[in-house]
């Protein structure tokens, strides 16, 4: 990659740790909400704020993944 200066692997973990960690705290509040409240369907117009959050920390969280892991086999190529 062109400007890639000093790229080291504490980064890339680190990067990898957040992603796990948006996904970590999208399934814990899908199931906390759901344990709190006795609420597990999204599409319930009171529960579909707090479930499109959810969404969001498990949609970052699998994007950011996904670019790494891209990264990855475009830097072994």
């Amino acid at each position: 990659m062109v400007g890639n200066m000093g790229d080291s692997a504490v980064p890339t973990l680190l990067k990898k740790a957040l992603c796990a960690l948006f996904i970590v705290a999208g399934v814990a509040i899908y199931l906390s909400w759901g344990i709190l409240h006795g609420a597990w369907n999204p599409f319930i117009a009171e529960n579909l704020g707090i479930y499109s959050l959810m969404a969001v920390l498990i949609g970052i969280g699998a994007v950011g993944l996904l670019i790494l892991r891209w990264e990855e086999e475009e830097r072994r190529a």
